[in-house]
């Protein structure tokens, strides 16, 4: 006697399928030389980590950070669909990245502290970029989380820091 699967049986393995499908390609994309320059920049502008996670963030949109920035250097819709579409889904750092920038502890702050970055999104003359950097701090009584929007311009060939704005500062609890 055969086993028949049913309709709700059908649909349940046409999910299956399409999650392993779409699960196989996250992140896949490498990331280019240029974006670990910019996150090296940004480390080096927000004082560095003690460890750095090894994928970035996901699940960002930027369409609400038309609220944070002021002209004249408020995003563009191009940079805003660039940054949306990187950060989607989680990808990968080079562990050789992740090895190289961890910093050694100063103080009790430092002995703790990771940082995890977002993709970078960039205008199509790749003249503005636009990350999210998530800095969490493992205090002895404490984590705390607190992310950043940053917003680069490219000047003289050179990516910097045009500003930095709060995107979220949070207590997440006692260890």
């Amino acid at each position: 006697m055969k086993k028949r699967i049913g309709f709700p049986g059908i649909l349940v393995l046409v999910w299956i399928m399409a999650t392993t499908a779409f699960c196989q390609n996250v992140g896949e994309d490498k990331i280019p030389d240029e974006e670990y320059g910019i996150y090296t920049l940004v480390m080096g502008e927000i004082g560095g980590a003690s460890s750095v996670s090894s994928q970035t963030l996901n699940g960002l949109w930027a369409n609400y950070l038309l609220n944070f920035f002021e002209d004249p250097i408020k995003p563009g819709p191009e940079l805003i669909r660039n940054f949306d579409d990187k950060n989607r889904d989680k990808h990968d750092l080079l562990e050789s990245f992740v090895q190289k920038s961890k910093k050694e502890p100063v103080g009790l702050l430092d002995e703790k502290r990771q940082i995890t970055f977002s993709r970078v999104g960039l205008d199509p003359l790749k003249g503005q970029g636009l990350l999210v950097v998530g800095l969490t701090y493992a205090q002895p009584e404490d984590v705390m989380n607190e992310g950043k929007f940053v917003f680069l311009q490219k000047k003289n060939g050179q990516w910097v820091v045009e500003k930095t704005t709060q995107a979220w500062d949070m207590r997440l609890g006692p260890l």
